[in-house]
């Protein structure tokens, strides 16, 4: 399964914060499965667009990925 990181970590805080939560076990994904292919041809995609050549590339990717949201 996968999941938009802004959910995850939503589903987290939640399970963290809410009394009712304690204890309990979650499963936190998409509403719909990915194919092994979309997520290989996404990957493949994205690397080809952003070469990442640092950590912080990757970290500036994703901040410009939330800016776009």
């Amino acid at each position: 399964s996968m999941s938009y990181t802004g959910n995850l970590a939503e589903g987290l805080l939640r399970a963290g914060t809410v009394a009712a939560a304690a204890g309990r076990t979650y499963w936190i994904a998409d509403a719909r499965p990915y194919a092994m292919h979309e997520v290989i041809d996404t990957v493949e995609r994205l690397l080809e667009e952003f070469p990442f050549t640092s950590v912080q590339s990757a970290l500036d990717f994703e901040a410009l990925h939330a800016a776009a949201a």
